[in-house]
């Protein structure tokens, strides 16, 4: 005579002298030894219940890249937790805080576990909202501010978000600076920082984002 008890997890199982237990319950378990003498044995199987899905929260989305990023976990009585995320990211901790770059973009999965029994799944996007974009290289070079509402400005607020600090200055063929621009201000229209309408021509322009800096040429065409 004696006594076996097993703890398991929702759609495990226990086998016990060839066969197979999954429910909660106690079971008697007649078997014979080599003399041919019974021996009882009382199983107890104890199934614990599946764990509720976690309760989450998160600050998500940020608005540029290096912002803090906070998700939590609503604690439970007894649980464990587990996080994992984009690039192989996984924590323990119910609450969890970083500085969110691009590359962590993406869905983090958040687990608690009881009596080492697994919930289901809660899953929470990590979304930046401001991306450090960089001007294509077919940046324009044209600007016809003759009122067609064709390339009459040039909007590099649209090239740009305010993640990432940026100057445009202009600079006349003597080298003297008639536009200033930076994100957010009015687009260039053809006029200096006055408000006066500049002269067709080609203005040489510096532009400064980031650690990077671009120059060239743009040229003000006043035909219709």
């Amino acid at each position: 005579t004696g006594t076996r008890s097993y703890s398991i997890c929702p759609a495990q199982s226990v086998t016990y002298q060839g066969t197979t237990y999954s429910v909660t319950g106690t079971y008697v378990v007649t078997l014979q030894n080599n003399q041919g003498c019974d021996s009882i044995v009382t199983l107890t199987i104890n199934q614990f219940s599946v764990p509720n899905p976690p309760v989450v929260s998160s600050n998500s989305p940020i608005a540029c890249p290096n912002d803090d990023v906070t998700m939590s976990i609503a604690p439970v009585t007894g649980a464990s937790y587990v996080w994992s995320g984009p690039n192989g990211f996984t924590n323990t901790s119910p609450t969890i805080s970083f500085k969110a770059t691009e590359s962590d973009s993406g869905m983090y999965a958040a687990t608690i576990y009881i009596n080492g029994c697994p919930s289901a799944t809660t899953y929470v996007p990590l979304e930046i909202l401001g991306w450090i974009e960089l001007p294509s290289e077919a940046f324009p070079n044209v600007v016809t501010p003759n009122g067609d509402g064709i390339n009459d400005v040039l909007d590099l607020n649209s090239m740009f978000t305010d993640c990432v600090p940026y100057t445009f200055q202009l600079f006349n063929r003597w080298g003297n600076l008639v536009y200033e621009q930076d994100y957010g201000s009015a687009p260039f229209a053809g006029k200096d920082q006055g408000g006066a309408q500049l002269v067709a021509g080609v203005y040489f322009y510096k532009l400064k984002y980031s650690t990077f800096e671009k120059t060239g040429f743009i040229t003000i065409i006043y035909e219709k």
